[in-house]
């Protein structure tokens, strides 16, 4: 077989590509796990907790620590929760408290989850948990239609109880009354073992946190970001009594409006951008072995036998030119995954 702007093709090599791509596919490392979002931060790895050395009121942190002040919006109103309550203990008859919020996957992502860690803290002591548990719905939780996509309200999903150098505190700067803060509120790091694939969509996570001692309260810390009492996009909500209901902060002093909060949370796994189409050269034959002669004449330096191929990025990780793409093809051209 001949192309133009191509060497001559053996096909029994062609033949041998394709019975290889299974194996090859089975080469590639796996991907490592990353933190993929962070509910409320830039940075998906660094939690929306607005860690600061300083106060409001310019009281500074203890040593290496940091304080998470309760946000203000200015010297006139502020917030007055700490923490949002989501604990269970065998004391509890009505199901306990969970707190839940949402989160977007992009569009041509798929995203394999490995964890959850949530932010969260007990008065006057480190957090000493029994249990945890864990839901991913595909609506908010308890409204109708909402279906539950992994977990349950009784399996264990805790992994991990991590102290963090951040102590949640109250505003330092809006009164009447104004709280000197302290380290009785340590923040720390709570992970969740999670693991289902989850296309592009908009997803609901809520979960529970059970104290080791009965009857103490466990708290969920909220978004916070400096100078800004809520957002738009806040919607977390909160079961109590058996009924779901958003979570509103009513403020300081009391003639504050009520303001939608966020939880903070961490989405941890690997992200999987979608290949293109393995009509390499879009010449509207596909599969065929001109595609895959094309992609390697590309991958080379070549030109495109027809002058329309598709960028050399064929897995879309944003690597290339790289031995990636070419598994990723030999794998999609013999019906495998991406």
């Amino acid at each position: 077989m001949k192309t133009s702007n191509c060497t001559p093709v053996n096909t029994p090599v062609i033949a041998k590509l394709f019975a290889c791509a299974a194996l090859l596919a089975s080469c590639v490392p796996a991907l490592a796990q990353t933190a993929l979002l962070s509910n409320g931060s830039a940075n998906p790895g660094v939690p929306a907790l607005d860690e600061v050395a300083l106060t409001g009121n310019n009281t500074p942190a203890p040593g290496a620590a940091a304080w998470s002040e309760v946000a203000s919006a200015g010297t006139f109103a502020g917030n007055a929760l700490a923490g949002v309550a989501c604990g269970r203990d065998a004391s509890d008859l009505a199901g306990g408290l969970r707190v839940s919020d949402d989160f977007v996957v992009p569009q041509g992502e798929t995203w394999n989850l490995s964890s959850i860690e949530c932010f969260a803290y007990q008065q006057g002591s480190a957090l000493s948990l029994s249990g945890a548990t864990l839901r991913i719905w595909n609506g908010p939780p308890g409204a109708p239609g909402s279906v539950v996509l992994f977990g349950d309200a009784s399996t264990n999903r805790l992994q991990s109880v991590q102290a963090t150098s951040t102590y949640r505190v109250f505003t330092t700067t809006v009164g009447p009354t104004i709280t000197s803060p302290d380290t009785s509120r340590r923040v720390h790091r709570v992970a969740l073992a999670a693991s289902i694939s989850l296309t592009a969509g908009t997803y609901w996570l809520d979960w529970q946190l059970q104290p080791a001692v009965a009857g103490t309260l466990v708290y969920a810390v909220p978004v916070t970001v400096a100078g800004v009492r809520t957002l738009p996009a806040w919607n977390a909500r909160q079961l109590a009594d058996g009924a779901w209901m958003g979570v509103l902060d009513t403020g300081k002093p009391d003639v504050s409006i009520d303001a939608a909060q966020d939880i903070a949370f961490i989405v941890s796994g690997t992200s999987v951008v979608g290949c293109d189409s393995i009509d390499f050269n879009q010449d509207t034959l596909f599969p065929d072995d001109q595609d895959l002669v094309d992609l390697l004449t590309v991958l080379a330096g070549g030109a495109c036998s027809t002058g329309t191929c598709s960028d050399i990025d064929f897995n879309n990780d944003g690597l290339f030119p790289d031995d990636t793409d070419l598994i990723a093809f030999l794998s999609v051209l013999a019906g495998g995954p991406c």
